[in-house]
């Protein structure tokens, strides 16, 4: 569990920078007290520097405005040449703190890697960027992202190419209009997806001759401003959407869906929803051309329907063995 690797530093600085405060809310205890709940097995693993690590942090590599990047360096304390991993935290505005990484970092140390935890924030910085912020473009196939943080505005996550099949585990995901996009086919199971402002969850381009676009199961939709958001909007005609056993807070609004003013859409897109729950969920006021499933329709979607039987089997044989990292207490 990566969250096992999580250290104990965990305080939340206030810091202004050009008059806007830095968020740095999002720490290694802030994020165990969340999980616990979920996962109440896990704990807060040390940050402390063991024998036998050089540990090289804080050092300054570049002048951004009025404040300085900086990175750090774990390794053996040897001479040796060894395969190295580069951590990159942060971005256009500040989201946590990149004391998040450390625990990882060591771990990967005392196995035989350098790592590197890199700070990176763009100038000048501000509450929220401007325009598209598009954080991830996923084009590969077979791609598999588990326990991972995807912070953009608008059109955070771009899942590009069509016949990609993405699965997404355990996943934050935050963003303002379409902040989840493309033609590829995606499975999400049990992510948290954070709706900012206003504006729509998905605008899929679904293929005509594909039979699913995205999936998010037992999915948790949350947000800032209540009935702000719709579930999707096609950005091409067939776009496939489905929510299913979702928990939908009250940031969805009571039509859930929208046609992005184009009628001819409600004709050609699939827009789904299966035991969702919570304030949003609702169905009474859902616009008339999306779809409640039926048990029996529901239990013919499964991830390995939907990704395929190979993408799993795959995933068994090709998966690295990081045992010895993510087994630290």
């Amino acid at each position: 569990m990566l969250l096992s690797c999580l250290s104990r530093q965990s305080v939340a600085q206030t810091v202004m920078i050009d008059g806007v405060p830095l968020d740095t809310s999002y720490t290694v205890y802030s994020s165990y007290m969340k999980e616990v709940k979920r996962f109440p097995f896990i704990r807060i693993a040390s940050a402390d520097i063991p024998a036998g690590i050089k540990a090289m942090e804080a050092i300054p590599y570049k002048t951004a405005g009025n404040r300085e990047l900086t990175l750090s360096v774990y390794r053996p304390d040897n001479e040796a040449i060894l395969p190295a991993v580069m951590m990159i935290h942060g971005g256009g505005w500040n989201s946590g703190s990149p004391d998040m990484q450390k625990a990882l970092a060591l771990g990967l140390a005392r196995n035989g890697y350098v790592t590197f935890t890199v700070g990176y924030r763009l100038s000048p910085e501000a509450l929220f960027p401007v325009g598209q912020a598009v954080a991830v473009i996923v084009r590969s196939d077979r791609a598999r992202f588990i326990n991972c943080r995807f912070l953009g505005f608008q059109d955070t996550l771009y899942t590009h190419k069509a016949g990609s099949r993405q699965y997404y585990q355990n996943c934050y995901i935050e963003g303002t209009v379409d902040f989840i996009f493309g033609s590829s086919t995606a499975w999400f199971e049990e992510c948290e997806i954070y709706c900012k402002g206003n504006g729509y969850i998905t605008a899929a381009s679904t293929l005509q001759e594909h039979s699913f676009g995205y999936i998010f199961n037992r999915c948790r939709i949350s947000g800032d401003t209540p009935s702000s958001f719709y579930l999707g909007r096609p950005w091409r005609p067939y776009a496939r959407v489905l929510f299913m056993e979702c928990e939908l807070g009250d940031v969805i609004r009571p039509e859930g869906w929208n046609n992005w003013g184009n009628p001819s859409h409600e004709a050609t897109a699939f827009y789904g929803e299966y035991r969702n729950r919570g304030a949003g969920a609702t169905t009474e006021h859902r616009v008339g051309w999306s779809h409640q499933l039926t048990p029996v329709e529901a239990a013919t979607i499964t991830k390995e329907v939907v990704l395929g039987s190979d993408f799993f089997e795959a995933f068994g044989k090709e998966r690295p063995n990081f045992k010895a990292v993510t087994s630290l207490q």
